[in-house]
C-alpha cells in the first residue's frame, strides 16, 4: 500500500510531503506545530486502514465524535 508520503530526515533535510499535496519544511516550524503534523499525518495513516482494521474503525469513531462534539 503506497499512501504517497515522503519524511525525509538528515543533516540537510527535516520535511514531510505528500505526493498529491503540500510540502512541510520541519525545520521551520515550532515544537507544536510539528507535533500537531506529526499527529494529523498519524491519524489519517489510521482512518485509510495503513495500520490495520481495528485502527481505521477506531479512527472513524474518533472523527465522528469529533463532528458531532
Amino acid at each position: 500500500m503506497n499512501q504517497g508520503i515522503t519524511i525525509r530526515f538528515g543533516a540537510a533535510h527535516y520535511s514531510l510531503s505528500l505526493d498529491t499535496g503540500p510540502s512541510f519544511d520541519m525545520s521551520a516550524m515550532d515544537k507544536t506545530k510539528r507535533y500537531e503534523l506529526r499527529r494529523a499525518l498519524i491519524e489519517g495513516l489510521k482512518r485509510y486502514g495503513y495500520f490495520g482494521k481495528k485502527e481505521q474503525r477506531r479512527a472513524v469513531f474518533r472523527a465522528r465524535q469529533k463532528a458531532a462534539a
